[in-house]
């Protein structure tokens, strides 16, 4: 038995019950002699790793069943999260669960005490995204409405995990991209609904100014949110609210159009304008700039040499950015 890749040979386990029958924890578990609940650390599932990444607090881990279902003890996780179903037949005792395949989102907020698990070993994936407890505990958090074990019905959340474990599978995801997608996750799973806005708040502009002077920077889009007075989730939503495209798209076009001026005004090494512009090297920022602007930073660079620069690294020039 494994619980990301960690071995738990000495756990007590429950009875078998059939594999097609889902269990959900009752007061009877908890008696002296009864079945124990095995809490579990931080940022720990049960299975075996894949891949994982993390940023600001945020873990998310691509993951496949190693443990038979009969086997599979009660479990506590301390924290909340998130748990895509990519494929196989999974028995949940969550809100809106049962036996069902994936691709399947449910959150497990923090505290959850249950035995959901795969009813085979054979083509089972999923991924599990841990939340930070700042996150979470803030009272102003307007980020999970759900007070149980929930299956989300959200085509956007759904759709955002999916993204986030194409990242984890490509080992491609940067810390701000990690974070950014997290945030929307947690925005699509939101309660909060304010009147709409017809023009962007002083705090937004602010926060999208900030983010366009240091974008070359490691920024922590929950401290900028906090730099203006709001959580990091309400940040999210009116930025691609008003913006349409997220704080961490705006980033990594800001770093690119630096990088493009840079190109087309000095000749300093690809390999260091990409360290200079925020990139980890200069495969991440060719692949960026190639995504933006539809051309090699090599074919940009010649095809500007000794012309006027046709993009700043600015939004208040650029309607787009």
């Amino acid at each position: 038995m494994t619980c990301g890749n960690t071995k738990n040979k000495n756990v007590q386990r429950p009875d078998s019950r059939q594999q097609d029958e889902c269990y959900a924890v009752t007061p009877k578990d908890y008696d002296v002699g009864a079945r124990v609940s095995l809490p579990l650390p931080q940022g720990m599932f049960y299975g075996a790793r894949e891949a994982s990444v993390a940023a600001r607090g945020f873990g998310v881990h691509l993951m496949s069943p190693d443990i038979p279902a009969e086997d599979l003890p009660i479990h506590t996780h301390q924290e909340g999260s998130f748990v895509c179903i990519l494929s196989g037949i999974y028995l949940s005792s969550a809100v809106g669960g049962g036996r069902r395949s994936g691709p399947l989102l449910i959150y497990n907020p923090p505290g959850t005490t249950h035995r959901d698990r795969f009813e085979t070993l054979d083509g089972g994936r999923f991924l599990a995204i841990s939340l930070p407890k700042e996150v979470l505990n803030r009272p102003s958090c307007e980020s999970v409405a759900m007070k149980h074990p929930t299956v989300v019905d959200s085509r956007m959340a759904l759709a955002t995990a999916l993204t986030l474990a194409g990242l984890c599978a490509a080992a491609q995801a940067d810390p701000i991209s990690v974070e950014d997608l997290c945030f929307d996750l947690l925005a699509y799973t939101g309660r909060i609904r304010r009147r709409p806005e017809t023009r962007p708040p002083r705090w937004l502009r602010q926060a999208r100014e900030r983010l366009c002077e240091e974008c070359t920077l490691d920024l922590s889009l929950a401290d900028v949110a906090e730099s203006v007075g709001v959580h990091a989730v309400h940040f999210s939503r009116a930025f691609r609210q008003f913006f349409r495209m997220t704080p961490g798209a705006f980033v990594r076009r800001a770093r690119v159009l630096r990088g493009a001026r840079l190109l087309a005004e000095t000749s300093t090494a690809l390999c260091d304008i990409a360290l200079e512009c925020g990139f980890s090297d200069q495969s991440h920022f060719s692949k960026a700039f190639s995504r933006e602007l539809q051309t090699s930073p090599g074919a940009y660079r010649a095809s500007t040499t000794g012309k006027p620069t046709p993009v700043h690294n600015s939004y208040k020039t650029n309607p787009r950015l």
